[in-house]
């Protein structure tokens, strides 16, 4: 009976545990379930993300405003040499000496031997002038005396008035002798400067462009002998229409100009240095004529031949938008966003550009102050098109 007792007792203590852990866990429960569900955050009042209309576009905008723009004019055009010319031969025989310099693109200075004849023929034709003059002044000598001698005796055979011909007095005589004299001045001066000849030599600082003769060659008169070209400066001529030509500061030779080669990063100062006073027969456009000084010292060497690009800094020309490039659609309309954040599109016709930007002249119907244009037009613009605007950060007057 003892042991059944025993038994019962412990089968009530374990039924009193668990309702005493049921009880503890509900407790527990119940106050965390009523937390969770009041403390729920609100997901629809937090989030606030603003979206666009179905249908309406996002497009970037840049604010731009009215501002004074320096012009900037371009243009392309050849580096030419200032100086060239073909070298040919004045005198006739055979090239006893040619210079090791005288190669395609050597350089050569100024009064450099290049070729030289044989002078024998010419040395010949010098002492010959030489004596033949001589000889001219000995004759004027003689007709001098023998004029004046005349002259005495016809004083002192007291006859009176003129003689009956120039002949008693000698004066024919002696004009012929005095003619003879220049004429043979003359003839040496002239076989000197053959002589000259034979020896041809650089006219001005120069790189040779080609050569036409070799040693041992025997020259004609008016035969090519070389080409060459000026190192002391070269010239771009570039063409400008009426618009570019007016954007030119009134004193044109003031302005700063830069030339950049077309197919490698490389840029040199040059100078205006004349300008046309006509247009061209078939462009119409006028001409400006560039000059850079000392061309081969440069670095690195602007070489004749060279495409170049001319950038010329104009005047400054006020009330103009700066936009970028990217808002000039090929047709030349720029989109602009109105009050009413509608696209307006203005055909327009840029001034100039300036360094990835153009400037463009405030549309009339515009109105006034800040102006929001479209950076990135697309083909998908129309006139009065609501869009949601979206402003870019850049500025248009950043370079």
């Amino acid at each position: 009976m003892s042991q059944k007792k025993d038994k019962q007792t412990v089968l009530r203590r374990h039924k009193m545990k668990k309702w005493m852990v049921f009880v503890i866990m509900t407790a527990i429960c119940i106050p965390a379930g009523f937390a969770a569900f009041y403390l729920k955050p609100d997901i629809d009042k937090e989030v606030n993300v603003e979206e666009p209309a179905a249908g309406v576009e996002i497009v970037t905008v840049l604010s731009v405003e009215p501002q004074a723009c320096g012009a900037n004019i371009s243009a392309f055009g050849e580096v030419v040499p200032r100086r060239r010319i073909t070298v040919k031969s004045q005198v006739e025989g055979q090239v006893v000496f040619l210079s090791d310099r005288l190669e395609t693109g050597s350089q050569v200075k100024k009064g450099e031997l290049l070729v030289r004849v044989e002078q024998s023929a010419f040395q010949l034709q010098v002492a010959e002038a030489e004596n033949r003059l001589a000889v001219a002044g000995i004759n004027l000598m003689k007709e001098e005396r023998e004029a004046k001698d005349a002259q005495t005796n016809w004083k002192q055979s007291g006859l009176q008035g003129e003689p009956a011909s120039p002949l008693v007095l000698r004066v024919p005589q002696l004009t012929a002798a005095r003619s003879e004299v220049k004429a043979a001045q003359a003839a040496l001066q002239y076989a000197r400067t053959m002589l000259l000849h034979t020896e041809i030599r650089a006219p001005f600082d120069a790189v040779v462009v080609r050569r036409n003769i070799n040693q041992g060659q025997v020259l004609f008169a008016a035969d090519e002998i070389a080409t060459l070209f000026g190192t002391e400066s070269v010239e771009i001529s570039i063409h400008l229409d009426p618009g570019s030509w007016d954007l030119l500061p009134k004193n044109v030779r003031q302005a700063k100009v830069m030339v950049f080669d077309t197919g490698k990063p490389a840029g040199w100062q040059a100078a205006v240095v004349r300008k046309s006073y006509h247009l061209d027969g078939q462009s119409r456009l006028r001409t400006l004529i560039l000059r850079v000084e000392h061309p081969m010292d440069l670095t690195p060497p602007l070489l004749p031949g060279t495409f170049v690009r001319a950038e010329i800094t104009g005047r400054q020309v006020p009330h103009l938008l700066k936009i970028p490039q990217s808002a000039l659609t090929k047709q030349g309309l720029v989109w602009f966003v109105d009050q009413a954040d509608k696209l307006r599109k203005h055909h327009v016709d840029p001034l100039f550009y300036d360094n990835g930007f153009a400037c463009i002249p405030v549309p009339t119907t515009t109105g006034k102050g800040p102006l929001r244009v479209a950076v990135f037009p697309n083909s998908s613009f129309v006139d009065g098109l609501a869009i949601q605007p979206l402003p870019q950060k850049e500025k248009s007057d950043a370079r």
